[in-house]
């Protein structure tokens, strides 16, 4: 990604608007398609929460790749690194678009929600755009500076609305045709039945058969998840 970070922070090859499931998240996801590809919707931000493994930094991530091919500059920061120093900040102030992610990793600590907060006045006064993403709600969020909670709770806040066994079913289907292979139903039911069904711990389980199947030379099956089920 030629503008997108100066720092070294990888995004996920696969994670994209078009290979992400939406479910219940249709708004939200129009939502974050317009303000990551239109340079002229400017001066907004976003916040979002969910549990973990509902998405929330597959969004991102294909925000900042969205955001990139329209010509915006991004800056995206995942705020659970524990090796991320408070400098880090300074350096995306001037970006077209920002996401930082799991903001409950700093909630409380006084200097980093006033980082965050001087961060979206910043964004604000130069028109730019802000998303941030946590895994409560900001009622339950434990900030301690009131104005960050206010500044926060006074823009766009969307839930992500985690997906019903059926729709993890199409998600599973549709996360494996992007990478040029398919599920049968059966495989898929033995999935749901057998495993963690939060969609993080399923697409890994899907990259681990993905990686088994080429490796071996073999069809996506049953037998195939036992064996990677005796090995593991």
């Amino acid at each position: 990604m030629s503008r997108q970070l100066l720092l070294p922070i990888r995004l996920h090859d696969i994670a994209t608007f078009e290979n992400f499931f939406p479910g219940l998240n249709v708004e939200l996801i129009s939502q974050l398609t317009d303000l990551s590809s239109n340079k002229n919707q400017s001066g907004h931000m976003i916040y979002l929460y969910g549990d973990t493994g509902c998405g929330k930094t597959h969004l991102l991530h294909a925000v900042c790749r969205c955001a990139d091919r329209s010509g915006l500059t991004v800056g995206y920061i995942p705020l659970c690194d524990a090796n991320m120093s408070l400098e880090i900040l300074e350096d995306i102030a001037l970006n077209d678009l920002i996401c930082l992610d799991d903001v409950q990793a700093v909630a409380g600590k006084e200097q980093w929600e006033r980082g965050i907060l001087d961060l979206y006045e910043q964004s604000r006064a130069r028109g730019g755009n802000m998303i941030v993403a946590g895994r409560q709600s900001l009622e339950k969020m434990s900030l301690s500076l009131a104005d960050l909670k206010s500044r926060l709770a006074s823009e766009l806040t969307y839930g992500v609305i985690s997906l019903t066994d059926n729709e993890k079913s199409a998600a599973l289907q549709l996360r494996a045709q992007s990478r040029g292979f398919d599920l049968s139903e059966e495989v898929i039911s033995y999935v749901l039945k057998r495993y963690p069904r939060d969609t993080h711990s399923l697409f890994g389980l899907l990259d681990q058969i993905d990686n088994l199947s080429l490796v071996e030379g073999r069809r996506i099956t049953i037998p195939l998840i036992r064996e990677l089920e005796l090995n593991g």
